[in-house]
Order: C-alpha cells, then sequence, then structure tokens
C-alpha cells in the first residue's frame, strides 16, 4: 500500500511513470533481497546454537564425565604421602561420579530449555515459540551425550582398568 500511494503521489506531481515505476521496482528488489539476507544471518543463528547446544554440550558433559570417572580410578590406587616439601600434591577424589553423572543430566536439561527459548526468541520474536523445538534438542543431546559418554568408555577401558 506504501508503494501504490508513492506511485500516486508521484504521478499527481506530474513526475514520469516509467521512471517512477523502474525505480519503485528497483527498490522492492532491494529490499527483497535484504530480508533474505537478514533471514540467512538469523538462519545461520539458529545453526550455531542448535548444534552449539544439542552436540557440543553434550560432548563436553559426556567427556567430563569419563574424565571425573578415569581420575578416581588412578588417585584412588595412589599411596597418600604426608608432609612432602613438594609444591603438588595428589590425593583422593572426594566427589561421588553419580553426583556428575545427574549434574550433567540436569544441566543438559536446563540448557536445552534456554537454547529452545533463545531459538524461539531469534527465530518468530517469541520465546514461546521456541518451546516446539525442545523435545528434539532434549533427545539429540540425551543421545549424543550416552554415545559420547559409552564409546569414550570402551575405548579407554584397556588403558585405565
Amino acid at each position: 500500500s506504501k508503494t501504490i500511494k508513492l506511485i500516486l503521489s508521484g504521478i499527481s506531481a506530474g513526475g514520469n511513470v516509467a521512471t517512477l515505476l523502474e525505480e519503485t521496482s528497483t527498490s522492492m528488489k532491494n529490499s527483497d533481497f535484504m530480508e533474505k539476507k537478514a533471514t540467512s544471518n538469523v538462519l545461520m543463528y539458529i545453526i550455531f546454537i542448535f548444534l552449539a547446544v544439542s552436540i557440543g554440550s553434550p560432548g563436553l558433559f559426556g567427556l567430563s564425565n569419563l574424565l571425573v570417572d578415569v581420575l578416581t580410578t588412578i588417585l584412588s590406587g595412589l599411596p597418600e604421602i604426608e608432609n612432602s616439601n613438594m609444591p603438588i600434591t595428589l590425593s583422593a577424589i572426594n566427589i561421588s561420579t553419580t553426583f556428575i553423572f545427574y549434574f550433567s543430566i540436569v544441566f543438559i536439561i536446563a540448557l536445552d530449555v534456554m537454547a529452545s527459548l533463545v531459538l524461539g526468541l531469534v527465530s518468530k520474536g517469541k520465546e514461546k515459540e521456541g518451546l516446539k523445538y525442545f523435545p528434539a534438542l532434549l533427545g539429540i543431546s540425551l543421545s549424543i551425550f550416552f554415545i559420547i559418554k559409552i564409546l569414550l568408555a570402551s575405548y579407554f577401558k584397556g588403558i585405565f582398568a
């Protein structure tokens, strides 16, 4: 409607109709191009957030779970050295591996909720619109977490058994 109003005001002012239509066409093409460019930029943000939350963070949580398991196993077999003048001493870890496991699960779920809200805000402008992404994010995230945990545990089982 704005374009029509501009054309009508140009005609009533006595402007050249052909030039006016060509300029309007060029302006509309530029507007369409800018809209597509903005959409592609938003899509890149959506893809980055989705990959970081669904693959990156569960992979790191799976790796950290294995690291705690391995360090607990290794350090439980070391003898305690008391009264040593060394700058670094190694002692047993007083954290439960089940706590780390459940901590990882809770944080993966929390990250998925927050990421789905951010995805809704970025893509549609409303946070609630992103809740439709939550089940997919949660399924992929937990799958990646357990796959990484199982694969790394089986790979390092022979080394640190």
